[in-house]
């Protein structure tokens, strides 16, 4: 086309005074049909793009603030019963070693035992079991984790033999990678964090190449990064102190879809918060919950 063909193409139509601006909502005095017979100007068309892209973003507000909000009821109403309030003075009986003091109830470290057991029903559910150390077999039920799926995160509860809600977990948000807080309900202990934050990338490039050790966590405990969990081909975790690089617990796959957590006497990390880390990745590995719609999202 010749310069002056494109020149006749772009004028304005019979002749009309061409007041067509870039910004959303400006008046366009010759255009004011919404009509798609008579968009044939680039000035109506650029209104109604303004208009759409306008309406989009309110309805996806809209959307995203009605999907957090019922996000929000749904965890509220899992975790119903989770709190100082629920849970004051309540004694935890299968708690580790520092349960106990001199006969008075302390429960500011664990209360879970140090050698415990998960176990799979089938179901949504992970049994939490005390671990015989002379059969290297679990024992009595003292418990079960329940993930509830969500819009936005999965929250997970433990419920102990009594049917108290003593611990939960659920996912970060915006956060790099996958990143979990795993929290008390009595609130008598700092918060436990996993998280991948920076070992996301190489995370993902082990997986896609197939190495052994995949996954790399830290974990925080309040502000302070007390160890790092390392995943091995989805059978073990390892946790080991980020002061020392001594392995301070672990987590094996002993059968199918069932784990022993084994805690040392002194680790920095609560016994109740690797069974809490480890729940969470039995579920989504379990054989037996991957054909369940809750393990599609974790």
């Amino acid at each position: 086309l010749s310069v002056t063909m494109t020149n006749d193409l772009n004028a304005p139509l019979n002749g009309e005074k061409s007041n067509c601006k870039t910004r959303c909502f400006e008046k366009v005095k010759t255009h004011k049909s919404w009509l798609w017979k008579d968009m044939t100007t680039e000035c109506s068309k650029k209104k109604i793009g303004c208009y759409v892209t306008v309406f989009g973003a309110i309805i996806f507000s809209i959307l995203l603030i009605l999907g957090w909000s019922i996000q929000g009821i749904q965890t509220s109403w899992e975790t119903l019963g989770c709190g100082p309030l629920m849970t004051r003075n309540y004694g935890y009986l299968k708690g580790g070693h520092t349960t106990w003091k001199n006969t008075t109830f302390d429960n500011k470290f664990n209360i879970l035992p140090l050698d415990n057991g998960l176990t799979s029903p089938g179901n949504s559910k992970y049994m939490v079991d005390e671990w015989d150390t002379s059969t290297q077999q679990v024992g009595v039920v003292i418990g079960h984790w329940t993930r509830y799926s969500g819009i936005f995160w999965s929250t997970y509860v433990f419920d102990d033999e009594n049917q108290k809600k003593t611990i939960f977990m659920r996912s970060r948000m915006l956060t790099m990678g996958s990143s979990h807080k795993i929290a008390r309900c009595d609130r008598e202990y700092e918060d436990v964090v996993v998280s991948e934050g920076m070992n996301y990338f190489t995370n993902f490039f082990r997986r896609a190449f197939g190495y052994v050790q995949s996954d790399t966590f830290k974990v925080w405990v309040g502000d302070k990064l007390v160890a790092t969990a390392q995943e091995m081909n989805d059978q073990s975790i390892d946790f080991k102190s980020s002061e020392t690089g001594l392995t301070v617990a672990t987590a094996r796959l002993y059968l199918k879809d069932d784990w022993h957590v084994s805690n040392h006497e002194k680790t920095p990390i609560p016994a109740w918060a690797t069974n809490a880390f480890t729940a969470m990745w039995a579920f989504k590995i379990s054989k037996s919950s991957k054909s369940s719609p809750e393990a599609m999202h974790m």
